[in-house]
């Protein structure tokens, strides 16, 4: 968000995978709950190309240029912690 450092470049040149985890982590991890502009996700092209996939695959909410993370997703970490 505005105030923050901007996630670094997330990664011209990295497997889709990789920056798909980048971008989610970075939602996670903000400690605020958002939304986020996508191009405060890094690298304009290589951020909405990631953010496109999680929205597909259910991970994120995407509305207009603005996207943050989905309950399941918000969620998944703190299980994975306790398990």
């Amino acid at each position: 968000m505005q105030g923050q450092p901007s996630g670094a470049d997330v990664g011209v040149g990295r497997a889709g995978d990789e920056v798909e985890r980048e971008v989610l982590a970075l939602l996670l991890e903000s400690g605020l709950p958002g939304p986020w502009p996508v191009w405060e996700l890094g690298s304009e092209f290589v951020a909405a190309d990631a953010v496109m996939r999680l929205h597909a695959a259910g991970l994120v909410h995407l509305c207009h240029e603005f996207v943050w993370p989905t309950r399941p997703a918000a969620r998944s970490p703190q299980l994975a912690d306790t398990a």
